[in-house]
């Protein structure tokens, strides 16, 4: 059987490092290869080089792993990096693409090319979910690591969330702010902003906030609660596709999502704000997530990895 191992950076709230997580659970099992996992830094401290690997992923990131070149050269098996952070034209923003020899590109807009090989979004199956939390109201909920200052505020515009609560009128807002460990915000400042979205509110919407790092599975059954979950996110800039929404999906809930490019994986499956209103959407968007955890289902994750062991000479 084939030796394989999955380098993911060290446990920290954030995004990177928790996608990582999802696609080494995904990969696990396999009947085709052995997998190890090890979580650790840019110097490898924990790594044994000298052991003999058919192939090695790493989760590679100029943040949160920073492997340098002559690191990586030290491997002995076929190298194939995990792509979180693409732009609609670019996938290499950040590692260049002949520092390994096949790129993981989690973005399910891109094409097959050379050693590139597109992946979907790495959603999990889970049978149970909770009930809505209410039924007799709208309740929303929206959550994300935030700086609100600066850009930022450009950016993920919650305030566009109550501004249409107070349309809808008799709702609930729901917002989870958690402190990330590299977007250096204080709790002290989320819980500021918090207030000022709660004073935006109507006096027939109530704002919930909350500032807790939930597991994928409380996120998950969190989503589930609301009777849609929304992302007010203008980020066209920045890159890399949005991973806050692979949680609502697999909780099955309509989604609210802009026309941003952050959700340009989404968009052939469900429409957007302001193209539809909240509530058009919250009638509109399950069918689209349906059919999304049809094409991004583990077992199609796990045959695409197949094909590209296949195609590069492992199995």
């Amino acid at each position: 059987m084939k030796r394989g191992l999955f380098i993911n950076p060290l446990p920290a709230q954030c995004s990177i490092y928790e996608s990582g997580v999802m696609i080494k659970d995904i990969l696990w099992n396999s009947p085709h290869y052995a997998l190890e996992y090890i979580e650790t830094n840019a110097t490898l401290y924990n790594v044994d080089m000298k052991k003999k690997y058919d192939f090695v992923i790493i989760n590679w990131h100029p943040v949160t792993l920073p492997i340098s070149t002559y690191k990586l050269s030290n491997f002995s098996g076929m190298l194939i990096s995990i792509v979180l952070e693409t732009l609609p034209d670019n996938c290499f923003i950040y590692a260049k693409e002949h520092w390994f020899d096949a790129h993981m590109v989690i973005d399910p807009t891109k094409e097959k090319k050379g050693n590139i090989y597109p992946f979907p979004r790495p959603l999990e199956i889970v049978k149970e979910l909770p009930k809505l939390l209410r039924t007799d109201k709208i309740v929303l909920g929206s959550f994300g690591f935030i700086n609100p200052r600066g850009e930022w505020l450009k950016c993920k515009r919650y305030s566009e969330v109550i501004e249409n609560a107070n349309k809808i009128k008799s709702c609930i807002v729901r917002l989870n702010f958690p402190v990330g460990t590299y977007t250096g915000t204080p709790l002290s400042v989320l819980e500021e902003y918090g207030k000022t979205l709660k004073r935006m509110a109507s006096r027939s919407v109530e704002v919930q906030v909350t500032y807790n790092y939930m597991t994928k599975t409380e996120l998950i059954n969190w989503c589930a609660e609301n009777t849609a979950n929304v992302f007010p996110y203008y980020r066209d800039n920045i890159p890399g596709l949005s991973a806050v929404t692979d949680q609502a999906i697999t909780a099955n809930r309509p989604i609210i999502v802009t026309d941003s490019a952050t959700f340009r994986h989404l968009h052939t499956y469900i429409s957007y704000y302001p193209n539809q209103s909240y509530k058009e959407l919250i009638q509109s968007t399950l069918p689209g997530i349906k059919k999304m955890r049809e094409d991004w289902s583990p077992e199609k994750f796990r045959d695409k990895f197949r094909v590209l062991l296949v195609e590069q000479g492992i199995l």
